[in-house]
């Protein structure tokens, strides 16, 4: 992360025009503003960074961005449009370098938002408009690395509450990225005070990978 390329990944402003637009970024006719154009250009970022050799890289949206308990759909609206640019850009531009093969890509919260608007489930200040924290059914992507392309994996009932088809822990998921990234999810490891872990306790989802 120190090296002096990595360093250089941060310039931004040597990749061609085309690219940053290709990444969406300063163009305000995503979505009518330009407050989240940092998230494409994070998402472009990860893709220098990853070229540059750093081997794992996060995207975070910012400022609670996707948090939305308050006016749910008019922040989607705004929000969508930049995530899908940039996402779809990231995937495309490292399947074109050569590099998706040999890099896992995953995107995912730590819980859903609720079925129903106004449903009110925490203190976290939830609307009439909006949706609060939903533990119990979300969504994860993962690309590269090992998956198999195009693959769906399990369904939600019709309102998106619970999982009808093929349900998928937490623990799940990282046992299936550590299998792609070829470690073995029931490899044992000491803490700091000498007891021992699990890395992952779940089971990898073999129809993805």
């Amino acid at each position: 992360v120190t090296s002096p390329l990595a360093r250089e990944a941060f310039r931004l402003d040597k990749e061609p025009e085309s690219m940053r637009r290709k990444y969406g970024i300063g163009e305000q006719a995503l979505s009518g503003d330009t407050k989240l154009s940092h998230l494409c250009a994070s998402m472009l970022l990860a893709r220098r960074l990853i070229e540059a050799g750093v081997r794992l890289v996060t995207v975070w949206a910012g400022r609670q961005a996707f948090d939305t308990h308050r006016k749910h759909f008019p922040a989607m609206n705004r929000l969508c449009p930049y995530l899908d640019r940039a996402f779809a850009a990231l995937i495309t531009d490292l399947a074109d370098r050569g590099l998706l093969d040999e890099t896992l890509v995953v995107a995912v919260g730590e819980f859903g938002r609720t079925p129903r608007l106004g449903q009110i489930t925490s203190l976290a200040g939830a609307g009439a408009e909006g949706r609060d924290h939903w533990p119990h059914c979300y969504t994860a992507m993962l690309a590269g690395g090992g998956i198999q392309p195009g693959a769906v994996y399990g369904a939600s009932d019709r309102l998106a509450a619970y999982p009808e088809q093929n349900p998928v822990a937490p623990q799940d998921i990282a046992a299936t990225i550590y299998t792609a990234l070829g470690i073995d999810p029931q490899t044992r490891i000491q803490d700091a005070f000498d007891r021992p872990h699990t890395l992952a306790d779940g089971q990898p989802i073999e129809a993805l990978l």
